[in-house]
Parts: structure tokens; C-alpha cells; sequence
């Protein structure tokens, strides 16, 4: 009977002992049981499968035996320790059988021995690492750029800030803080505004951005912080937390401040500038023009910003200028152009303009600044300009055959050196001064009484050599023709006629009379009271000259060598202006 008893005895131990291997090879996490000897009395099928050893094979062998590789490790001396203190433990620990894998580990006692449940949680593990990387570079990231992060927990009021963003703040590390507690920091002036702009995004699952003014709790001056967040729902979809960033901004409100400040000196000199001034940016717009700008195109300034500018040249300068500014833009080189602009008044105006690059205090290019000149004005003198230097190669190379000319007729003419030498240096004074009276008048028009005037006075004081007749102006070329004239009769009047004695005269006359092809100017030069005048056997260069003058004038020279002493005549074409009556 006894015998039946154990029989059956055993035989529902096995039962059980099936069941519960049964229930354990249903579970996803392996497991083993070890006696008090370390043999392994049963492994289920996770531990299988993750092991790649047939659990027939291992039982009644030692787990050392098995997993030679967790001899001497950290998961050894935590197994030791269990089994030894009957102590439960749990343990992460680097897979002794994977490589590069990871386990997570409960060891508790059992009846007899100890149990060991693991699962691989190589890719948690892997998915944490990650989280953990990706958080430090965003530290990092924060870091560089100044910014520190905060979670607000909307449940408690609590506000958790990273070490930077509590230093912006003047907080202790790990000083705790609330919501409430932190409007305490915020401006007066701001606190409204950025409580409203939290409470909004809030309320709509949205996030903010703000600027604000903050008195950090260790004292140190106001500074400007911006911040910016984000609200987090929860499973339900209700708003639970925020999380954000802060940065100290204080340097970069200081310095748009300046450059604020800079700005607005720079639009007032501007504005105080005669000349059109503009500031373009990198893209090439005009985004500024100055007063003087609008007052010469007769258009408001914000007719000229952007491309409006444009419609106040012609389009090929336009486009000139265009393509001198791109090609500048490419290396940020300064540039200028040349071209016509519209004046509010209609006129085409030259305008001649330079532009320079400008950069901020990071050296970034920005654009252009440039400025403009009307120079029409100087084209024109400039045109004046060659065409005088053109007129005046002219005269130079006219004077000189003149001078040549004299020089010649003078030698040929005289018995000697002395007398060539005062023929030649009287003929060179009277053109002298001749020249003389024309570049008074620029070379233009000019009195012929003066012409004559400069002529008698090279020939000494006294009313018995004078000139008379109406207020005239007339051209360069009558002028020297008419100063030559005049001197060769004074000079052989002073030598051979009327004036070589004490009683006699000379007198010079000029009128304006009416013809039949218009006008014409009728020259008298009369001299009496002299010594008989007797005709020259041959003609001289005087006779020559005053008969070329005529031929010069554009008419005819005459003259009488009659007794009572010599009559010149000549008559031309009236090549004259009449200014206000003078007689000389």
C-alpha cells in the first residue's frame, strides 16, 4: 500500500513539474533555477533561444560550465551575492554571450537554490544611448549658442531649468522655482504681456516667442532674455507641459541699439547732403534714398525705393549700370557709372555716381552705398574747354606764319640790321597788342574803337593823330587785320608823312553805310599838312599789307599817294555788331 502511495506520489510531482515548466516556457523572458551547487535544475525555452543550448544538455551541469564568460564578471559577483544573502537584485549588465548586446537581470531565491529571469535589451538600450547622445549634442548645441533649456510641469507649477538657463537667471543650480515665482524676475513693463503670450499658447497648444526684460535674482543689472516654448499634451490631449529655451540677448540689443543709433545719424547727414544720396541692399534694391534724392527726381522717396529709380534713365543706361553693379556684387568691389537722369523738370541731366560696399560688424555684405553729382555743368566746360584748345592751336599756328610772315617781309625790306630790327619788334608790338585786346574779350566780338585805340597809343600822345566813328564790334580776325593796317600807316606817318614834321595831321575815320548787297564798313585814314607826297618807285611791305587787308575783309584796299599827303581807303562787307553809341 505504501509502495501505491509513493508511486502515485511521484508521478504527481512530474505532473506538476510539467505544468510549471509548461507555464514557464509561455513566458518571453528566459529563465534558469540553479540548486545550492550552482547546477542548473531547469532552463525554459527563451533562455533556449537566446542561449542557442538545448536544455537537455545543461541540466545537472554548473552555470559556470555553461557560461564560461560570466566567470569573473560584475554579473557573477551580483548572482554570488543573491544566492548567498537570499537577496533579490535587479541589474543591467553587457550581454557575456552577445557581444555589444545588453541584458536586464532579477535574481530572487527559490526553494532549493536561486532563479534568474533575463530579457535582451540591447535595443532599449541602444534607443536610450541615443536619446542620451542626441541630448548631450543639444547641450552642446545650447551651450555654443548661449541658449539653456527649461520644462515647465503645469500640474505643480513647477519649473525645472538646465544650469545655463538658471545662471541667465541668477539662479542657484538646481534651485527649485515655479511658474509663479518667475514672474517675480520679469520686468514690470513686460510681465503682463509675456504671461498673456504663455497662457495663449497654453490654451491653444501652440507655442510663443518673446523678448522680455528680466532683474536676475543674484543682483545683476537688467538684462534682455528672449524666450521660446513649446506646449506638450498629455494621453488625452490636454495640455500638460511646456518645454523651452532662453538666451541672454543683451549684447544684441545693445548693438542694435547702436546701430539704430547709427542709422539715424547716418539719414540725418544724409539728408543734409546737397547731392543725391541711396543705400541699396545685397540683393540690390535701393531700400534708402536722402531728401536731395526725391527733391532732383521730383518723386517721393518711396516712388524711388526698390526698382523705381529705374524709370528716370534712358533704358541702355539703365541697363549699363545694372550690369556694372552685378559685376561689382560679385567680389563686393566699389563701382561707379557715367549716365543721363531725368530731373523733375524733364531735362537730361549727366550724372556721375559712385558706390561703395558696406558690411556689418560681421563682415557680411550688406550692400551699397552710393552718391551722385550732376556734372553737366563740367561736360560742358569740359566740351568748352577742347574747343577752345582747338581754336587756340588755330590762332598759335595763324600768329606764327603772321610772325613769320613779318620777319620775312621786314628783312627783305631792310639796309640793315638796326633797321630790320625796329621794323620787325614795331609790327610785333602792334600785334601784341592787338592779342592783347582780343583776350580781354575771350576772343569774341570785340569794340573796334578799342582795336583802334591800342594802335594810336603806340604812337605817342598829341590830337594831331585822330580817330572818329560809331560804336562797333567786330570779329578776331577784322581786329588784327585792321591793328596791322593801322600801324603801318601811323609808322610811315611818323617817318615819311604828315607826322614827321610839326604841322601836320592824321585822321582816321570809320562809317557804316548802306550798299546794295547790304551794309558795308567804309575806312578812312587822311593825312595833311605834311611834306609833299611823292609816289614810291616800288611798293613796300606796308604797300603791300594794307591792300591785302582789304582782301582779308572780304572787299578792297585803296591807295592815293596824292600831294597834299596819302589817302588809304577801304571798304567790306559789314561783319559788325552795334553795342550802346561810342566815339573815340
Amino acid at each position: 500500500m505504501s509502495m501505491l502511495a509513493n508511486d502515485w506520489n511521484e508521478r504527481e510531482r512530474s505532473a506538476n513539474l510539467r505544468w510549471v515548466a509548461e507555464i514557464l516556457d509561455g513566458f518571453q523572458d528566459g529563465f534558469c533555477a540553479f540548486d545550492w551547487e550552482w547546477r542548473i535544475t531547469h532552463a525554459n525555452q527563451a533562455a533556449a533561444d537566446y542561449t542557442g543550448l538545448d536544455p537537455a544538455q545543461v541540466f545537472g551541469r554548473t552555470y559556470w560550465e555553461v557560461v564560461p564568460q560570466a566567470v569573473g564578471t560584475e554579473l557573477e559577483v551580483m548572482l554570488r551575492k543573491a544566492m548567498a544573502e537570499r537577496l533579490s537584485i535587479e541589474i543591467e549588465l553587457p550581454s557575456a554571450l552577445k557581444p555589444g548586446g545588453h541584458i536586464a537581470i532579477r535574481a530572487f531565491p527559490i526553494q532549493g537554490g536561486l532563479g534568474m529571469s533575463f530579457r535582451d535589451v540591447s535595443e532599449h538600450h541602444q534607443r536610450r544611448r541615443s536619446e542620451q547622445q542626441q541630448n548631450a549634442r543639444m547641450q552642446m548645441a545650447l551651450s555654443a549658442s548661449g541658449m539653456g533649456d527649461w520644462v515647465w510641469n503645469a500640474a505643480t507649477d513647477e519649473i525645472t531649468f538646465s544650469d545655463r538657463a538658471g545662471a541667465i537667471f541668477g539662479l542657484a543650480p538646481g534651485q527649485p522655482m515655479t511658474w509663479r515665482t518667475t514672474h517675480a524676475l520679469i520686468h514690470p513693463d513686460d510681465r503682463d504681456f509675456v504671461i498673456a503670450e504663455v497662457n495663449r499658447a497654453f490654451a491653444n497648444l501652440n507655442q510663443y516667442a518673446v523678448e522680455m526684460r528680466v532683474h536676475p535674482a543674484d543682483g545683476r543689472d537688467e538684462i534682455w532674455v528672449m524666450a521660446r516654448g513649446q506646449v506638450q499634451a498629455d494621453a488625452q490631449g490636454e495640455p500638460s507641459t511646456m518645454i523651452g529655451v532662453v538666451a541672454d540677448i543683451t549684447a544684441e540689443r545693445t548693438r542694435q541699439a547702436q546701430l539704430r543709433e547709427t542709422e539715424s545719424r547716418f539719414r540725418i547727414m544724409a539728408d543734409g547732403a546737397p547731392a543725391p544720396v541711396w543705400v541699396t541692399s545685397a540683393e540690390g534694391p535701393i531700400e534708402f534714398v536722402n531728401q536731395a534724392f526725391a527733391d532732383y527726381a521730383g518723386m517721393t522717396r518711396e516712388e524711388l525705393l526698390g526698382q523705381g529709380w529705374g524709370s528716370l534713365m534712358q533704358p541702355e543706361d539703365l541697363k549699363s549700370v545694372v550690369a556694372s553693379r552685378e559685376e561689382a556684387s560679385k567680389t563686393f568691389a566699389p563701382y561707379g557709372w557715367e549716365a543721363k537722369f531725368r530731373r523733375h523738370d524733364g531735362e537730361w541731366r549727366w550724372m556721375q555716381a559712385r558706390s561703395s560696399p558696406r558690411f556689418d560688424a560681421e563682415g557680411v555684405f550688406r550692400g551699397y552705398v552710393g552718391i551722385a553729382t550732376d556734372v553737366t555743368e563740367m561736360r560742358l566746360a569740359e566740351a568748352r574747354q577742347q574747343l577752345l584748345i582747338n581754336e587756340l592751336n588755330h590762332r598759335v599756328k595763324n600768329t606764327l606764319a603772321t610772325v613769320q610772315s613779318l620777319a620775312e617781309q621786314s628783312s627783305r625790306l631792310s639796309r640793315s640790321k638796326g633797321e630790320f630790327k625796329d621794323k620787325f619788334l614795331a609790327r610785333l608790338m602792334a600785334l601784341s597788342a592787338a592779342h592783347s585786346r582780343l583776350t580781354q574779350s575771350s576772343w569774341d566780338w570785340t569794340p573796334m574803337a578799342s582795336v583802334i585805340e591800342d594802335q594810336l597809343k603806340l604812337h605817342g600822345p598829341g590830337n594831331r593823330l585822330r580817330a572818329w566813328g560809331p560804336a562797333l564790334l567786330v570779329p578776331p580776325g577784322t581786329a588784327l587785320s585792321l591793328s596791322m593796317a593801322l600801324h603801318e600807316l601811323a609808322t610811315n606817318a611818323a617817318k615819311y608823312g604828315a607826322l614827321s614834321g610839326d604841322a601836320g595831321e592824321a585822321v582816321f575815320n570809320w562809317a557804316v553805310l548802306p550798299g546794295p548787297g547790304g551794309d558795308r564798313v567804309e575806312l578812312s585814314w587822311r593825312e595833311s599838312g605834311g611834306p609833299p607826297v611823292e609816289p614810291p618807285t616800288e611798293k613796300g611791305f606796308g604797300s603791300r599789307l594794307l591792300q591785302m587787308v582789304g582782301r582779308e575783309l572780304g572787299g578792297e584796299g585803296r591807295l592815293d599817294f596824292a600831294a597834299s599827303g596819302l589817302v588809304w581807303t577801304a571798304s567790306f562787307p559789314a561783319p559788325v555788331r552795334k553795342p550802346p553809341q561810342t566815339v573815340i
